[in-house]
């Protein structure tokens, strides 16, 4: 299966439920490939994709927005270690902050409103949706917040879930 499956998220449905059947992409990719990846990348809202391993989804998502050049403030959302030393991007790692500033382990609804309004500055981000990431008590709550504040309205959002 080549065609990428970039779907908007509609109101009603949460965003990560997005990545229930979404078609995979591989290389090499097809113009269509392109031009629906290029899509998802330059829509507000949400959208999901799928790749064999978490390398091939870096590099996708380097080679985008590297071309693409327009976004200013990335962010990723991530449980797997750091970013690969061959992306040459300034990334944000929502995870690690969470983490470093102490919002983690416990995500209250204060803490949650707190992080938002102080650090969520972001004009693009994605999210590599690992079963790890997506079974963790407060992502929920991060995906609700998502939601409530209407975030995909604002900056695209891209789920990102991987085959191996």
């Amino acid at each position: 299966m080549k065609h990428l499956s970039a779907k908007r998220c509609l109101s009603t449905v949460h965003p990560v439920d997005l990545i229930k059947n979404i078609k995979k992409i591989t290389l090499p990719y097809s113009e269509h490939d392109i031009m629906e990846i290029q899509d998802a990348f330059l829509t507000n809202g949400y959208h999901a994709i799928q790749v064999e391993n978490v390398v091939q989804g870096r590099l996708l998502l380097n080679t985008f927005l590297r071309a693409l050049n327009c976004y200013r403030d990335l962010a990723v959302l991530t449980l797997v270690d750091t970013i690969p030393a061959h992306n040459d991007l300034h990334v944000y790692d929502i995870y690690k902050e969470l983490v470093c500033d102490g919002y983690l382990p416990l995500f209250n609804d204060e803490q949650i409103d707190t992080f938002f309004l102080d650090s969520f500055y972001f004009d693009f981000m994605w999210i590599e949706a690992t079963q790890e990431l997506l079974a963790a008590d407060w992502f929920t709550e991060f995906e609700q917040k998502l939601i409530d504040l209407k975030i995909d309205q604002h900056i695209p959002i891209i789920f990102v879930s991987y085959v191996k």
